[in-house]
């Protein structure tokens, strides 16, 4: 049973009712008072308007979770008992129902059969074309009760209610960070496990997301779909965008609960309410010293990364064990006198004694490759202390 509007096509006649009622709005008797979504029938009324009461009558009992449509909540539970019938051949990924490995091999594929009358845009599922007509239609049906912002999905409602909590239930065993909405957890955890199953067919870079791969193409086609509307600069990156068009407007919408101070960027925001909770969630795995920003973290683990001396073959961790090996296994000579430098002959002041090597600073282990660089830098950097005044 094809549907006439989309290229799905469905097994059983209700089943195509139901979608074109989802999908496409047609010949549905029953209409949301919510949101207006049509619904083919009573029953799938009922589940739907739960998404606005937040009502979960159907927990599973193997862990808890609670669900609002008891088909989800069966589906579910077939994945506890480890009936996964349907695999992917591509990365052998398992699934409950036919329909979600078909989903899923849409990321190998980059098949998108479901595109927006309005503005071209294709998806994979037809959830995610139902979600983002909201947006030409201007609808957001949820709606936070505590600041009043609207939202077209009912998941990136619930993660904006937790800004307003604090909950973070997403706790990653290996680090212990801990995460607010599953997308950002799941993102990280691939960062643990060093998955990066997108490649690029023009580059040797892989990614984690097929978002990411997309995104990194553009910088192969020098696509820029995102174009300023007030000064005409295009941007390959929607959040580009959005962030070029603060800067017209001077709007800093993200404000601290603590303090008062505004910010531009809610991620800017985030690092700031660190220095109030005094949370660092970047760890370093070699040393355990953790840090408040990843760009922070990024810097440090560079001074673990291997140094090799300039003068013998040690290898050592890190530039300040590299500093400490020279001062104490390469001292340098000391400087000589004014007066033997007078008798030296001509071109001879900065010749160093080993012209394959480096003079190192004894101060602070910095390298200079004539002797000349490390007496300005010992003037500048090591100025010698004042002598005492002469006694009365």
């Amino acid at each position: 049973h094809p549907c006439p509007q989309c290229p799905q096509s469905f097994a059983r006649p209700g089943c195509l009712r139901a979608h074109r009622a989802r999908c496409h709005g047609g010949g549905a008797p029953c209409r949301c008072p919510h949101c207006g979504q049509a619904c083919a029938s009573p029953a799938k009324l009922r589940v739907h308007e739960r998404r606005h009461t937040g009502e979960r009558p159907y927990p599973c009992p193997d862990c808890g979770k609670a669900f609002a449509d008891p088909a989800v909540c069966r589906k579910h539970r077939r994945g506890h008992a480890g009936h996964r019938p349907h695999q992917c051949p591509e990365c052998g990924k398992s699934y409950v129902e036919l329909k979600d490995l078909r989903n899923h091999r849409r990321r190998h594929t980059g098949e998108r059969p479901f595109r927006c009358p309005e503005c071209g845009k294709a998806f994979a599922r037809a959830s995610s074309l139902t979600c983002h007509q909201h947006i030409h239609a201007a609808e957001k049906p949820h709606r936070c009760p505590e600041c009043g912002k609207g939202f077209t999905q009912r998941s990136s409602w619930s993660n904006h209610r937790r800004t307003h909590s604090g909950e973070r239930p997403y706790l990653c065993p290996a680090c212990g960070r801990l995460f607010a909405d599953p997308s950002s957890y799941r993102r990280h955890q691939r960062g643990h496990a060093g998955l990066r199953p997108h490649p690029c067919d023009r580059c040797p870079k892989r990614f984690r997301q097929p978002a990411d791969l997309a995104l990194h193409r553009r910088t192969h086609t020098g696509e820029r779909p995102h174009r300023c509307p007030d000064c005409g600069k295009a941007f390959a990156a929607s959040w580009d965008l959005k962030r070029h068009r603060l800067a017209h407007t001077g709007e800093r919408p993200h404000r601290c609960g603590e303090c008062g101070r505004a910010f531009a960027e809610r991620a800017a925001l985030t690092k700031h309410g660190r220095t109030h909770t005094g949370e660092r969630p970047y760890p370093c795995g070699r040393c355990g010293k953790a840090f408040v920003v990843s760009s922070s973290l990024r810097k440090h683990e560079r001074a673990h990364a291997e140094a090799r001396c300039p003068v013998c073959p040690e290898v050592l961790e890190g530039r300040a064990a590299l500093r400490r090996h020279l001062r104490a296994a390469h001292p340098p000579p000391p400087p000589p006198a004014a007066a033997e430098e007078e008798d030296e002959p001509p071109g001879t002041a900065n010749a160093a004694p080993n012209p394959p090597s480096r003079v190192p600073c004894p101060a602070c282990g910095k390298l200079f490759a004539a002797r000349s660089g490390l007496r300005r830098h010992q003037r500048s950097a090591h100025p010698p202390s004042p002598a005492p005044p002469p006694d009365a």
